[in-house]
Order: structure tokens, then sequence, then C-alpha cells
């Protein structure tokens, strides 16, 4: 751990950057995307400046030191993570071992609170009851007024003292006295979020999240981020890149904006999806306070470079996608990188009607195989050599149309506009109507056996797969 600079605790760091940021391990593999650095600043960053003819879309490099720090005042979090193009070497750094930082995330213990209006301005925090009954000290709820005092520790290590209460109809945790101090000297508005950890020592941990673009209010003497990475900053490290030489980026994990250092492992499994418009896929986002991940749905729209002219055959968010959720978090996000998804479906679904393409589990009000028997599915498939002119699956399923009759209230299966007869029926009909429905059952097959495809690409879910 000689080469790992750890400002602050990097467990307490973690809990307060999120589950979804992965700091790159000492000694690992990256690429570095300039191109993603220079979203970081929130500015127009000018690479002409850089005199080279052309910069590669992404450099391969190895993590030669990382520093997980903190902002004295305003205790924003940031990492600064040092990196070697891998065709030279640097002397006096052992890239031989060493030790991560990041390997022991998914062992930490802790909750979020994204602070309402009342947590700020009313002088308690209510905390949610599966969060404090397993993080805060365990709490006499036997007596009639469940009271205690927990010490927690910022990031700084400076200790700070609640008083937890149960209580109310219905009973809720809830922290009075004390929070109104800590929430005026860290200037928390509306947004922010309050983080609690037990450390490994046992110890209360306290840490905020800061949103990303701060508002004024109540006892706030500021706005905008208090960090912030300068377009020349990009400069420099895309130039000492491109050289070849050693060079140390800061990175935000509030700042909004995608990890522009990604493990190279990631980047190369995604690169060799050949990818379609069409492909369905799903993407994890924190949610519930930024302490819980969900997956959303979605496809992809078009494949395509951000920056033709800078950045030509670029993989950054060469991806524009759309969603099958229509929540806000989602339609702001337009376009990702490949490494930041999970293929779900690699058979493009160009040919499906755009009504059909974002088709969820939850838009079928009943099961297929709990449909009554009486019902009817009719399949219009269209194959190219039967219909030039159609080049879409139409997909219905409902009951049986008032123009259509029942013979004997049998079920009524037709393709291509033509009805299947029953066995009875068929014995009954002339040989060559016979061999006429045999060669239809056998395309049906056949044609069946797509459709299945298609359902199980449209609806990834148990019910299809079974």
């Amino acid at each position: 751990m000689s080469k790992v600079e750890m400002r602050v605790d990097p467990r307490f760091w973690h809990a307060c950057a999120g589950g979804m940021i992965q700091i790159p391990l000492l000694n690992s593999t990256v690429y570095y995307f300039p191109q993603g650095h220079a979203e970081h600043t929130h500015t127009n960053v000018d690479f002409r400046r850089i005199p080279f003819p052309t910069i590669p879309p992404c450099i391969l490099c190895k993590v030669i030191d990382v520093k997980l720090m903190a902002h004295k005042d305003l205790e924003e979090i940031y990492a600064k993570i040092t990196l070697c193009p891998l065709e030279n070497s640097i002397e006096g750094y052992n890239l031989n071992g060493g030790c991560t930082v990041s390997d022991f995330t998914d062992k930490l213990s802790y909750f979020a609170k994204t602070l309402t209006d009342s947590d700020v301005y009313s002088g308690d925090l209510i905390v949610p009851n599966d969060g404090a009954e397993t993080i805060f000290p365990k709490l006499d709820c036997s007596t009639h007024y469940p009271v205690q005092t927990v010490i927690a520790k910022d990031i700084h290590g400076k200790s700070w003292k609640f008083r937890h209460a149960y209580l109310g109809i219905p009973r809720k945790h809830v922290l009075t006295t004390g929070w109104n101090a800590f929430v005026i000297r860290k200037l928390l508005v509306e947004g922010c979020s309050v983080v609690f950890m037990r450390a490994e020592n046992g110890d209360l941990c306290v840490g905020i999240r800061r949103p990303k673009l701060m508002k004024k209010g109540r006892n706030v003497k500021f706005s905008g981020r208090g960090l912030e990475v300068r377009a020349d900053d990009v400069i420099q490290a895309a130039s000492l890149a491109v050289k070849g030489q050693a060079f140390e980026i800061t990175y935000y994990p509030q700042a909004g904006t995608p990890e522009f250092v990604v493990k190279a492992s990631y980047v190369d499994t995604a690169t060799r999806v050949q990818w379609r418009d069409g492909m369905r896929f799903k993407m994890a986002f924190e949610t519930e306070g930024l302490s819980r991940k969900s997956w959303f749905m979605g496809s992809v729209s078009s494949v395509q470079d951000v920056d033709l002219l800078l950045w030509p055959k670029s993989p950054w968010r060469c991806l524009q996608v759309i969603w099958d959720d229509e929540q806000d978090l989602l339609q702001k996000v337009k376009r990702v990188s490949p490494w930041v998804v999970k293929l779900v479906s690699n058979m493009p679904s160009t040919h499906i009607p755009v009504s059909i393409q974002g088709a969820r589990r939850d838009h079928l009000q009943t099961p297929l195989r709990d449909l009554d028997p009486t019902h009817i599915l009719e399949l219009s498939l269209f194959p190219k050599h039967l219909d030039e002119s159609r080049e879409t699956i139409d997909l219905t399923i409902g009951r049986i149309s008032n123009n259509l009759k029942k013979n004997d209230d049998k079920p009524i299966l037709r393709l291509f506009g033509r009805s299947i007869d029953t066995d009875e029926q068929v014995n009954h009909s002339s040989d060559e109507k016979a061999n006429e429905v045999n060669a239809v059952k056998k395309d049906s097959r056949i044609l069946m056996t797509n459709v299945g495809y298609v359902l199980k690409s449209l609806w990834p879910c148990e019910e299809f797969m079974n």
C-alpha cells in the first residue's frame, strides 16, 4: 500500500462516491479517453492546441498511482490517478504487484438519503428504517420513549453528536438535537445526500454528496461545484499521453459525467460486439438515495461517432439509445458507450414496427399460456418471397373478430390468410386439399419457430423462455 496515498479512508470514500463508481486498481491496465476527459470540464476544450496531427480516441495505460481525497471545506471527494502509456516504463515505480483500492467495495455497509426540504429546514432528519436498524447502534425500542446519543465521524475525522429517537405515529427513526448544526456547518441544501457508514472498527461515519448543480438557499453562501477540472488540465494530460509520458488526471465522482479511465478488458469485450440498430440492452443506474442499483431496458437506435472530424471511429458514446421507460433520469441519457451497457439480445429488431419495439412484459395483461383456448392467435407473417412490398412482421393477439365465424367453437389458426383445418375436416376433404394443408402445416412449424425467437427478443422474460 506504499504507493497508494490514502488521504481519506478508502471505504468511506467509496461509500460517499456511490456503488456505481469504479476507481481503477493499482497496476491495472486501462484505456484513457481524452474525449471523456474533456466532458469532465463541462467546457469546450480546443484540442487543436496540441501539436500533433491526430490524437488517438483512446490510449492504453498502466495505473501507477491512486490518491483518494476530499476537499477540506466542501468535503467533495475526488481521486488523483497517475497513468503511464504502456509503450513506456517509468523508472522509480514498482509495477509488479501492489494493493487495490476498489476490491472491497462489495463489503461496504452504508446507506444514503437524499435530503428533502423538510430534512434541511425542520431541524430533524427522518432516517429510513432499514438504514437505522442496520447501521446505527442498536436502539432499545421496548421503552416508552426510545432515545440514544450517536457519535459519527466525518470524512476528515471530526466527531458529530446526534440524538437518535424512535417516535411518532407511526413510529420512525429521527435525528433531532445536533442535526441542524451539522446542516449549517456543511452548507447542506435540498438535493444533497447524507451517507452513514459502519467502519470496520465499529465507528459510525457520516459523509455527504453534493448535487451536480448547487442552488442557493438558507445558510448557503455559494452556488456551483466547488472543484472543477480546467481545459488546460485536459490539454496537458492528453499531450503527455500522446508523447508516451506519465500524466495525472483528477476525477470527480459527483461531476455527472462518465468515467474516462476504463478497465481495458471492459472496453475490449464491448467493442468486439458488432453493434447494430435495434439491439436490446440493459443499463444500471443508482436509485433510492444513490444507494441502490436498478436496471433499465432500452434499444440501440443508431451507431455513429459523436465527433466525426476530431474523433473518427471512437467508441466513446457511439451508441444512440431509446429507453423503454419514460423516467426523466433516462430521457436525459441519449448516448452511451458500449462498455456501460449489457447486451440482452444481439438480434436487431429493425424490421419490427416501432409500436412494438419497446414492448415489455407489463404490456400483456394476460400471459400467453393463460389465454382462453377459444381465443384466436392470428399470425400474419409476410416473408419476402410471398410479398415483396411487406418487410414488417405483424403480431396480433386477441379474441376472434366479429367477421370471423367459429366452427363448433373450435380455435382457429390462420397463416398467410388461410385457415388451418382440423384432422376431422381434413379427412372429409380431397387428397389435393389434404396435401395443401400438410404443406401449410410444414411451413407453419418453421414460421412458428421464427416467431418464438421474435417473442423472446421482445419480451426477455421467463414466461416466453419456458
